[in-house]
């Protein structure tokens, strides 16, 4: 009998080739066994089996993600994976040439021994296998899935497995079948009616490897990546956590965008899955448990999931050993459908064992929503002075490049371009403050929804010649923005405290930004500018940014802001703070375990999903 979960058989001789797919094997989070040839693939009793060509390597977690959404989508008779970069990641044939996996008894049902040897993986032969496989799984009625998240890291590049697409696209022209006839694009478990029950796959009884730990062990349960101070955070937080020991596993659970900055985060962890993008709606519980299981979670870490506020009760019935922990950034959420997030994570105190927050102003909310304040801990966002430091960025050169001269001042909005951040306030700002004689441009860094209302309202005003639209930046190339820049203006209708402002006044730069939630704890006496929120007019704001246009004026403040921020606010204090938390939690969850009943915890966290389906379907007009 087989004692693995995937039987892979690596096709073509190439020696170079076949080390690179034996290395990135040998990486993957779960144990899978190398096929010797194949007949031993043709024959193995494996539940799963992968075809990888030569020089193909995979995603530390391909392996583990292609058995889950061959477990939970049983429409689907192969899963293949989209490539690192935009010109072959939307390639079918390309991508399943490369890497395909299928159900063993599935592959051996519609192939037996002697196809599967006439294909052959000898040098000189075709190794086109996988090709045939998928096809013989489509003639047999079986549907073709994509992993939508990047699992080819790097494509086979041997003459085999050029030889391997020419015969294959060859095959398609004299069946007149295209390529796109391969994959489907819709995920295969998006339910369309409403949910009755939760999905119960039969998880694929993975090995995982785990990372080494003198510290913690921890999942961190999240919404995604999207463009953000959330995601800055967090991709900024979570590997020093594992510069500091822990082994930290990261699951999304929503169905935003999932990419933003992640780069940071997996260099320095290969774990990380988004879940809605490998198994259907209603399997995302056992997904999630399978990942709390099979890493050996001390703590949940968890921030801004709706859906893992729902799925706790679940998921604290399912582990009653493991601590709960939720970090609150700001209030905002949907507000009129579920409450702010401060709201939720007061409502599902009772499951979690310790609450962190960005401000003080947030502990109070938290307090007053009815959390026990004494499990409520304060952790501002911080970040590392080091790095974000203005003497070591070419403010000269970035200013000039901006069209700014030297008595030019920079005022800089940055941050997501959206409704609640009030971005056309600055472009309102830059008209009246010109008209008044300033010598004055505006830099907006970032992007978001009202990008383009943005645009629209500098053309409008006719500021075009004294605006920078930059869009998205690197964290490189935005700290020497805000080393250029000299006013930080920041109208937000709400916020816990910015990211983007602990960013600024570490460079430098003086903020003007609106007085909600914990600003005032960054924005001290001498550092900058808090307006009033509301009624949220440019006028509001304008005082102080006329304060802020003479030069001598800006020196001190400059300096002040940053001295603040290196003394009060380093990231250092916030891993302190983060760590301080999880060891509370964890010496509460073993003083007193609060027993949840199963029930009504399978009710809660269907009740969650089907909130969550009514969303994603709201949100894609089906």
């Amino acid at each position: 009998m087989s004692t693995t979960t995937l039987a892979v058989l690596v096709v073509g001789d190439d020696p170079a080739a076949r080390a690179r797919t034996l290395a990135s094997l040998a990486a993957q989070t779960i144990d899978v066994t190398p096929c010797a040839e194949t007949r031993s693939a043709a024959t193995t009793d494996a539940p799963y089996l992968a075809l990888v060509t030569a020089g193909t390597t995979l995603a530390p977690n391909a392996c583990e993600r292609a058995c889950w959404f061959l477990a939970a989508s049983r429409a689907a008779g192969f899963v293949t994976g989209r490539g690192p970069d935009a010109e072959t990641s939307g390639a079918p044939l390309g991508a399943l040439l490369d890497f395909l996996v299928v159900r063993t008894s599935d592959a051996h049902a519609v192939l037996g021994l002697e196809a599967w040897q006439a294909v052959g993986t000898t040098a000189g032969s075709v190794p086109q296998l996988a090709f045939v496989l998928a096809l013989a799984l489509l003639r047999a009625g079986g549907v073709g899935g994509w992993l939508p998240e990047p699992t080819i890291t790097a494509h086979a590049a041997t003459p085999a497995r050029a030889q391997a697409d020419a015969a294959s696209r060859a095959t398609l022209t004299e069946l007149s079948l295209a390529e796109a006839a391969f994959v489907t694009e819709r995920h295969l478990g998006l339910p369309l009616q409403p949910l009755q029950r939760l999905a119960a796959p039969v998880p694929p009884s993975v090995s995982a490897r785990l990372a080494k730990a003198s510290g913690l062990r921890i999942l961190a349960l999240f919404q995604g990546f999207p463009m953000g101070g959330y995601t800055a955070f967090n991709t900024d937080i979570l590997p020093r956590l594992v510069a500091r020991g822990h082994a930290v596993t990261v699951c999304t659970t929503e169905y935003w965008r999932s990419d933003w900055r992640l780069d940071a985060v997996q260099a320095a962890t290969p774990d990380v899955h988004h879940a809605a993008a490998v198994v259907p709606l209603p399997a995302i519980p056992a997904y999630v448990d399978h990942l709390l299981s099979t890493r050996a979670i001390d703590v949940v870490f968890m921030s801004h999931s709706y859906l893992g506020y729902r799925l706790l009760p679940l998921l604290r019935a399912r582990y009653p050993d493991t601590a709960f922990v939720d970090y609150v950034h700001t209030e905002w959420f949907e507000g009129h459908m579920y409450g702010s997030y401060s709201t939720m994570s007061a409502q599902w105190s009772h499951y979690l064992d310790a609450h962190v927050v960005s401000s003080e102003a947030l502990a109070a909310s938290l307090a007053r929503d009815g959390a026990d304040p004494a499990r409520v801990q304060v952790a501002h966002i911080g970040i590392d002075t080091r790095t974000w430091n203005p003497a070591t960025e070419p403010r000269a050169g970035v200013r000039a490049a901006l069209g700014a001269s030297p008595s030019t001042t920079l005022l800089l909005f940055a941050g997501r371009v959206s409704p609640e951040k009030r971005p056309l306030l600055a472009v309102d700002a830059l008209q009246r403050l010109r008209a008044e004689g300033h010598d004055v441009r505006l830099v907006v860094a970032g992007g978001g929804p009202l990008l383009g209302d943005v645009k629209a309202r500098v053309d409008a005003l006719g500021m075009t010649a004294h605006v920078e639209l930059l869009g998205e930046l690197d964290e490189s190339t935005l700290r020497s923005v805000y080393a250029a820049s000299d006013v930080y203006f920041a109208p937000s209708e709400i916020e816990g405290i910015a990211r983007t402002l602990f960013e600024a006044m570490a460079m430098g730069v003086v903020p003007v930004v609106s007085d909600v939630g914990g600003q005032r704890e960054l924005v001290v006496a001498g550092t900058g500018s808090l307006v009033a929120p509301q009624p949220g007019t440019v006028d509001d704001y304008l005082p102080a940014l006329r304060q802020w246009m003479d030069p001598k004026a800006r020196r001190g403040a400059s300096a002040a802001a940053r001295r603040h921020v290196v003394t009060a606010m380093d990231t250092q204090r916030t891993l302190a703070a983060l760590e301080t938390a999880f060891s509370a939690a964890r010496r509460r969850r073993a003083e007193a375990q609060a027993a949840v009943e199963p029930s009504l915890a399978n009710e809660v966290a269907l009740m969650a999903l089907e909130t969550t389906r009514r969303h994603v379907l709201r949100a894609s007009k089906r």
